[in-house]
C-alpha cells in the first residue's frame, strides 16, 4: 500500500462515510440520512443497536462498516454472525465481496466466501450461530482477542443466547465495538433488551425514512419504497406486527413471523356464541387425522364458526376413530365432515365416503393442493387455509374452546419468507419438532376456515333439539373439551 493511501486510511479512521465514498467508490448521492447516522454512531460509540424495516440497506451499510474498521484499525479482528449460513455467506459477506470488487482501488488482502485476511492477526471472519453449534461457536468468539475488535450480529433477533453471552468476554476490551442490527421480528429476547439498556446507542430505521419512499420513485437502487409499503399494508394491514417490524422497524407486540397474536387467540376463547346472519346454520365436524405414533386424532364440532366440542383420541387406528367422528356429527345433527385428506388422511377419507349417506357431505381437505383462489398470494391450500383462519381471528368471526394444547399450537404458528413474496407457512414437520406433537387443534380450525364457504347449511332442528344452538342460551358446550 503506497504512502498516500496509508495517509488517507489514517484520515478515514474516524470518518466511515469518507471511506465509503473515496475508497469504496460509493456515489455521494447514495449516502442518505439514516446511513450517515448509522456510520457516525458506529464511529463514535462502542455498543450500537439498530432496528430497521425491510430493504433499508442494513446489510449494505454494515458490510462496508466492516471493511472500514478492518482497513483503518491495525491490528483488528472482526467477526460477523447471523442465525443461518445463508444469511452469513449470501447476504452480509456477499456485500463485503461486492464492495471490495467495486472499490476505487485495490485495498489488498486475501478473501474467501466468509473470511478476509490482511495478516495473520488482522482479519475479518463470518460464521453462522446455529443452536446445535452454540457452544462451538461461543468458543470461537471467545478466542478472537486483538488490539481492535468489532463484533457484528446481523439479523440479531435470531442470534441464540450463548452467543450473546460469549461476546461479553470481548467487550472488556475498551477498543472493542459491538453492532447488533436487524429487523425486529421478536417481541422479546436479547436484541429487544438492547433497546432498554442505557449503555447502547440506539437507532431505528423505518421504510418511511428511505429516499425512495419519500420521492415515490427509485432514487437509490435496492431500497424499499412505496410499492413495498403498500404490499405490506395490503397483505397484513397497519395493525399487524408485520407492519410494525417490516415497515416501521419497531419491536412488535408479538413475534412478527407469528400468524396469530395472543390477543386474537384470547378474544376468540372469550367470545360469546356468535349467531348466524343466515336463516339456517352450518353444523359440521372437522377431523385432523393422526399420522401414528404419539400423535392424536383431533375431532372438532362446529355450529357456524363456533367450536362446540373438541375431542383428542390418542393411540387409536383410523377405523377405531371413525365411529367417534360420526357420533360427534349426530350429536350436533350435522350434515358435513371436513377431513384431512393428505397422507394417511386418504384412508380416513375413504372410510368416511364409504359410510356416508346421501344427506351427508364429505369434504376432503388436501393441504398440498395448488388449487388456490389467488396463485399470486398462496403456494397451496394449506397456506391459504391458514391465512383464511387468520382473517377469521382478525375479524372476530370465530369462537374457540379454551384448551392449553390448542392455545400453544395457535401461538406457535409461523410465517416464512418466500422469494416470490407469497404467503408461506412453516412446514408442519418443523412445528411438530418445536412443540413435540402434531398441531391437530390448529389444523382443524384451519381446515374449517379453508372450507367454510363450501360447507352446506343444515336443516333447522326442532325447537326442543338440545343441539340446535339457535341461541346462546342453548349453547351447552361452553368451555368444554373432552379427551378420549
Amino acid at each position: 500500500m503506497d504512502k498516500d493511501i496509508a495517509k488517507r486510511l489514517t484520515a478515514w479512521k474516524n470518518d466511515p462515510i469518507a471511506f465509503f465514498v473515496e475508497a469504496l467508490g460509493i456515489p455521494k448521492a447514495y449516502v442518505w440520512g439514516k446511513m450517515k447516522e448509522m456510520c457516525e454512531t458506529v464511529a463514535l460509540s462502542r455498543k450500537i443497536a439498530i432496528k430497521a424495516g425491510h430493504g433499508v440497506s442494513k446489510s449494505f451499510s454494515v458490510a462496508r462498516l466492516c471493511l472500514w474498521y478492518l482497513y483503518t484499525h491495525y491490528p483488528a479482528t472482526i467477526f460477523t454472525t447471523a442465525p443461518s449460513h445463508n444469511q452469513v455467506e449470501n447476504i452480509l459477506w456477499r456485500e463485503i465481496r461486492d464492495a471490495l470488487n467495486k472499490a476505487a482501488f485495490q485495498l489488498g488482502g486475501k478473501i474467501t466466501t466468509t473470511k478476509l485476511e490482511l495478516e495473520d492477526k488482522w482479519f475479518a471472519i463470518g460464521f453462522a450461530t446455529k443452536p446445535d453449534q452454540g457452544q462451538e461457536n461461543a468458543t470461537k468468539i471467545q478466542g478472537l482477542h486483538n488490539e481492535h475488535v468489532m463484533i457484528i450480529f446481523d439479523e440479531a433477533a435470531g442470534i441464540i443466547k450463548p452467543i450473546w453471552e460469549a461476546k461479553e468476554g470481548l467487550m472488556t476490551n475498551e477498543k472493542a465495538k459491538f453492532i447488533a442490527i436487524g429487523n425486529p421480528t421478536q417481541a422479546t429476547g436479547e436484541f429487544v433488551d438492547c433497546f432498554n439498556d442505557p449503555t447502547y446507542e440506539k437507532i431505528t430505521i423505518s421504510v418511511f425514512d428511505s429516499p425512495n419512499y419519500k420521492a415515490g420513485t427509485e432514487i437509490i437502487p435496492g431500497l424499499s419504497g412505496k410499492e413495498f409499503v403498500e404490499s405490506i399494508r395490503h397483505k397484513y394491514g397497519e395493525d399487524s406486527n408485520q407492519w410494525k417490524s417490516r415497515v416501521l422497524g419497531e419491536i412488535p407486540d408479538a413475534n412478527a413471523d407469528g400468524l396469530l397474536t395472543k390477543q386474537w387467540i384470547r378474544e376468540a376463547e372469550e367470545a360469546k356464541y356468535k349467531e348466524s346472519d343466515q336463516d339456517e346454520d352450518k353444523r359440521f365436524v372437522v377431523w385432523d387425522v393422526a399420522d401414528g405414533g404419539e400423535d392424536a386424532h383431533v375431532i372438532k364440532s362446529y355450529v357456524n364458526m363456533n367450536e362446540v366440542e373438541s375431542i383428542e383420541v390418542l393411540g387409536r387406528k383410523i377405523e377405531e376413530v371413525e365411529p367417534k367422528v360420526w357420533r360427534a356429527l349426530r350429536k350436533i345433527r350435522g350434515n358435513c365432515i371436513v377431513v384431512d385428506a393428505d397422507g394417511i388422511g386418504r384412508v380416513a377419507t375413504e372410510f368416511l365416503e364409504g359410510s356416508a349417506d346421501i344427506n351427508t357431505e364429505i369434504i376432503p381437505f388436501e393441504g398440498s393442493s395448488k388449487d388456490v383462489d389467488d396463485e399470486d398470494m398462496f403456494r397451496n391450500k394449506r397456506d391459504q387455509g391458514h391465512w383464511k383462519m387468520r382473517d377469521a381471528f382478525v375479524e372476530r368471526k370465530i369462537k374457540i374452546i379454551p384448551n392449553q394444547n390448542a392455545r400453544n399450537e395457535y401461538q406457535t404458528l409461523r410465517l416464512m419468507d418466500n422469494p416470490r413474496g407469497l404467503i408461506q407457512m412453516e412446514p408442519k414437520k418443523d412445528i411438530k419438532k418445536r412443540i413435540s406433537r402434531s398441531p391437530g387443534h390448529s389444523d382443524c380450525t384451519m381446515m374449517m376456515c379453508s372450507e367454510y364457504e363450501d360447507i352446506p347449511v343444515s336443516e333447522t332442528p326442532e325447537d326442543n333439539d338440545p343441539y340446535g344452538y339457535r341461541s346462546r342460551d342453548s349453547y351447552v358446550f361452553k368451555n368444554h373439551a373432552m379427551a378420549v
